[in-house]
């Protein structure tokens, strides 16, 4: 990535064909097709022009963020997109190993995926990755690959797991995260892990913990839902990228797993993770086609 000399975000004289939530729908993130690269606008923070065909990034920070700033997005959301256009498989979540294997969790921003993660981590399931997930194929079976150990938590998770004394650090300007360097409490996996298991987070207030197995497109759909990907517009790598999950998942199961917002089911959830049997969950038949919209 080359960073330029600092300037105001002018306007684009195209629509954006695209457009993310961040953190808890808190800021827009725009995507914009130019040519034959791709603008990714955070207003307010900083431009990336992509050049997908030969890895190129440019960003222009606008006056007063830092490079620190500007290397956390790229780290965080650009990184990504780039593996994404290189033909991987990019999952928007947290894995953790569990002795059957990689558990992964699915999740929009603030969702929570990063504190179940994070809990996980301390009671024997040592984190593999936060925030983006990348599935690779292997010999046998798709392998979820260890990434940064460590992740980001919001304040109030910080406290609840008792972290903020461990190598918590504040983190980029535009953020209100802490990075968390795992190590001590928070165990941390090296390896490559065979997927296992994939879950779908949701919470509400007062829900009760519940399990509810997805099979066919909704397995599929929810999956791709929560993947990183750039060329939206580009129908046949739409295609491509719909063909690499479906093969990447296999007959993986994917699960919904519903819990209260809050903290008390944390060590619910851990316990349940030690008791099921994650091979015999059974296989989920993932649809070999599937009619877009």
């Amino acid at each position: 990535m080359h960073i330029l000399p600092a300037s105001e975000q002018l306007p684009v004289n195209v629509n954006p064909f695209y457009c993310w939530q961040g953190d808890a729908g808190r800021r827009e993130v725009l995507f914009y097709r130019l040519s034959e690269a791709y603008l990714i606008r955070h207003p307010g923070l900083v431009d990336f022009t992509l050049w997908p065909s030969n890895q190129k990034v440019s960003a222009v920070p606008v006056p007063s963020i830092s490079d620190t700033t500007v290397e956390y997005i790229f780290n965080n959301q650009i990184q990504p997109l780039l593996s994404s256009a290189q033909g991987r498989l990019v999952l928007h979540g947290s894995a953790v190993a569990s002795p059957d294997g990689a558990l992964v969790f699915l999740a929009p921003s603030g969702t929570g995926k990063s504190t179940v993660a994070s809990f996980l981590a301390g009671v024997g399931f040592p984190l593999l990755s936060d925030d983006a997930v990348t599935l690779l194929p292997g010999n046998v079976s798709t392998q979820v690959q260890p990434a940064f150990p460590g992740v980001r938590l919001w304040e109030d998770s910080l406290d609840a797991l008792g972290l903020r004394g461990v190598s918590a650090q504040q983190g980029a300007e535009y953020s209100e995260k802490y990075q968390v360097a795992a190590g001590g409490s928070m165990a941390y996996c090296e390896s490559a892990q065979p997927l296992c298991a994939v879950f779908l987070l949701s919470r509400g207030d007062g829900i009760d913990l519940n399990l509810k197995p997805l099979s066919g497109s909704e397995a599929l759909v929810s999956v791709l839902r929560n993947s990183f990907f750039l060329s939206f517009d580009d129908r046949p790598k739409v295609v491509e990228h719909f063909a690499r999950t479906r093969c990447l998942l296999g007959d993986t199961p994917v699960v919904e797993l519903s819990y209260s917002t809050g903290y008390d089911q944390l060590a619910d959830i851990a316990q349940r993770f030690a008791n099921m049997d994650f091979v015999n969950m059974g296989p989920v038949a993932h649809p070999s086609s599937l009619h877009s919209p």
